[in-house]
C-alpha cells in the first residue's frame, strides 16, 4: 500500500522526556519523508536528537539530525529538519544531561510513499 502524500500525526503530547531517556517509538511505515514541529515547557537547544530503528524495539541509532526551539512570545515553539529514507521506527532522545523536556505536542508529518514489504 502508498501513504497518503502527506498526513499529521502526533509523536508526544504532554509527555515528559527525561534527561538520557528517549520517548515511545513511532512507526514510519508507507512514509518516505518526516517533518517534526510542536510545543515544549522550555528551549530545547540542540539537546534533542532523532533516533531510527529497523525493527521493533530493536537497536536505535542516531540519525544525524536535532530538533531545534524558537522561543516566540513566551511560547517554546520546536521544530526539525525533512528527514528522508526513514528507518521503520523512530523516536526522539534527550541527551541534555541535567534538563528534563516536556513536550505540549509533538507532531509529525509525513509524506511521500513506498510500498509496504
Amino acid at each position: 500500500t502508498l501513504a497518503t502524500t502527506s498526513e499529521i500525526k502526533t509523536l508526544l503530547s504532554g509527555v515528559t522526556v527525561n534527561s538520557g531517556a528517549a520517548s515511545s517509538q513511532f512507526d514510519t511505515e508507507n512514509y518516505e519523508k518526516v517533518r517534526f514541529f510542536g510545543e515544549t515547557t522550555a528551549s530545547v537547544g540542540t539537546d534533542i536528537i532523532l533516533m531510527g530503528a529497523a525493527t521493533d524495539g530493536g537497536q536505535a541509532y542516531v540519525l544525524g539530525e536535532n530538533l531545534r526551539s524558537e522561543t516566540i512570545g513566551g511560547v517554546h515553539y520546536i521544530y526539525g529538519p525533512v528527514v528522508e529514507n526513514l528507518p521503520r521506527y523512530i523516536k526522539i532522545l534527550n541527551k541534555s544531561g541535567s534538563t528534563n523536556y516536556v513536550f505540549t505536542k509533538l507532531f509529525m508529518q509525513l509524506s511521500g510513499g513506498r510500498v509496504a514489504v
